[in-house]
C-alpha cells in the first residue's frame, strides 16, 4: 500500500487502512510535527511523499522534528562558494556576450559552459537557503516539508530538475569544447566551414535538449544512478581525454610543430590538461559514494557526503577561471569594460564606457 501517513495529536494514525492505529510503534523517517511523511534519497537529496508500508523501518520511537531554520556550518561554506561561482560564471558569460572579439566557435562553447554553471551554482544557493535549513539533525537524509505542499511538490522538483540539467549540460559542453579545440588545430583551414555559426548553434541547442531529456525523467533508483555516473562523468571524461591526446599528437607532428611552439597554444593546452584533472578528481568522490550507497551496505555519514558534494560543486565554480579568465582576450575585455584608472578623466571614462557598450 502507498500513500501519506498522518498522525493526530493523540498519536494515532488518521488513516484506517493500516492494521494498527498506534503511531508510537513506528519510527518512520522524516515524520514532521504535522505528520507529513517524506523519504530522502541516499545521497542526492531528492524526496518522495510516497512510501510502501512493507518496507518501512519499525522501532519503538517516533521521531518528530520542528521546522526551525538552522543551517550547518558546512552548508554555509557551500553557499558562499556557490555564490562566488554564480557571480564568476555570470561575469564570464556577460563578458563573452558583449565582446564581438570573443564571438568565435570556442568562446561560444565557453559561454555555454559559463551559463550552465551559473544556473547550477545559483540553484545550489537557493537549495541551500530554502531546503537544507530544514534538515533532520539526527538524520541528514531527512528534509522536512516546512514550506508547504506546493513548494515541496512543484518548486523543489523544478529546482532539482533545472540544476540536474545544468550540471549535465556543463559536462557535455566541456567535452564539446575538447572536440572543437581538436578540429581547430587539426583542420585550421577548414574549421570555419566545419564549425559554422549554424552548426555551432545546432550543437548547443542539441546539448541543451539532451541534458533536459536526461534530467527530467530521473527517479534516483539504481538504474538511474548508473546512468548518471556514465552520462555525467564517464562519457565527458572519456571524450575529453581522447581528443586531448589526439590534439597533442597533432601538435607534435612536424607539420604542426610551429603551431605547438606558440606560447599561447602551449598555455591553452596546459589549461586543458588542468581541466581534465580537475573534472576527474573533483567529481570522483561524489560518484563513488553515490554508487556505494546505492549498491552496497555502506551508508555514508553527513561529513563525507557534504565534502564530496562540495568538491563536485567546486568544479562548476572554478570553470570560469580555467576557460575564461586565463584567456588574455577575456582579461583585456574585462579590464576595458570594468576597470578604470582613478586618474582617468571623466571624458575618458565616458568614451571607454561607450566603447564597451559597442563591443
Amino acid at each position: 500500500m502507498t500513500g501519506v501517513l498522518k498522525c493526530d495529536s493523540n498519536g494515532h494514525f488518521e488513516k484506517s487502512d493500516f492494521q494498527t492505529s498506534n503511531c508510537s510503534k513506528y519510527n518512520i523517517r522524516g515524520v514532521k510535527e504535522n505528520g507529513r511523511l517524506f523519504r530522502m534519497d541516499n545521497v542526492t537529496g531528492l524526496q518522495s511523499t510516497n512510501f510502501n508500508i512493507s518496507t518501512m523501518e519499525m522501532t519503538t520511537d517516533v521521531t518528530y522534528n520542528s521546522c526551525t531554520w538552522t543551517l550547518p556550518i558546512m552548508e554555509w561554506v557551500k553557499i558562499i562558494v556557490l555564490s562566488l561561482g554564480a557571480f564568476g560564471n555570470g561575469l564570464a558569460f556577460f563578458t563573452i556576450v558583449i565582446s564581438k572579439r570573443l564571438h568565435s566557435q570556442s568562446f561560444a562553447i565557453i559561454a555555454s559552459i559559463a551559463l550552465s554553471d551559473c544556473i547550477y551554482c545559483f540553484g545550489g544557493v537557493l537549495w541551500g537557503l530554502l531546503v537544507y535549513p530544514y534538515m533532520d539533525p539526527k538524520n541528514y537524509r531527512n528534509l522536512l516539508n516546512c514550506l508547504g505542499d506546493f513548494f515541496d511538490t512543484y518548486v523543489k522538483q523544478f529546482m532539482a530538475g533545472t540544476m540536474s540539467a545544468a550540471y549535465i549540460a556543463s559536462g557535455f559542453f566541456i567535452a564539446t569544447f575538447s572536440v572543437f579545440r581538436f578540429i581547430i588545430i587539426r583542420y585550421p583551414s577548414k574549421s570555419e566551414r566545419i564549425l559554422s555559426k549554424k552548426s555551432v548553434a545546432a550543437i548547443i541547442l542539441s546539448v541543451c535538449l539532451a541534458s533536459i531529456a536526461i534530467a527530467v525523467p530521473s527517479t534516483r533508483g539504481k538504474i538511474d544512478r548508473v546512468i548518471d555516473f556514465v552520462v555525467s562523468y564517464i562519457i565527458p571524461l572519456t571524450v575529453m581525454f581522447i581528443f586531448y591526446m589526439l590534439k597533442l599528437v597533432t601538435l607534435m607532428n612536424r607539420k604542426h610543430s610551429q603551431t605547438f611552439n606558440s606560447a599561447s597554444i602551449r598555455n591553452m593546452e596546459v589549461v586543458c590538461a588542468l581541466i581534465i584533472v580537475a573534472f576527474f578528481a573533483l567529481l570522483l568522490p561524489w560518484h563513488v559514494l553515490a554508487l556505494m550507497s546505492e549498491f552496497g551496505d555502506h551508508r555514508p555519514e553527513y561529513l563525507p557526503v557534504t565534502i564530496s558534494a562540495f568538491l563536485l560543486q567546486l568544479n562548476n565554480c572554478i570553470n570560469p577561471i580555467f576557460y575564461a579568465y586565463l584567456s588574455p582576450r577575456v582579461r583585456k575585455v574585462l579590464t576595458q569594460c570594468f576597470c578604470t584608472n582613478r586618474r582617468t578623466s571623466k571624458s575618458s571614462f565616458t568614451s571607454m564606457t561607450m566603447e564597451c557598450s559597442n563591443v
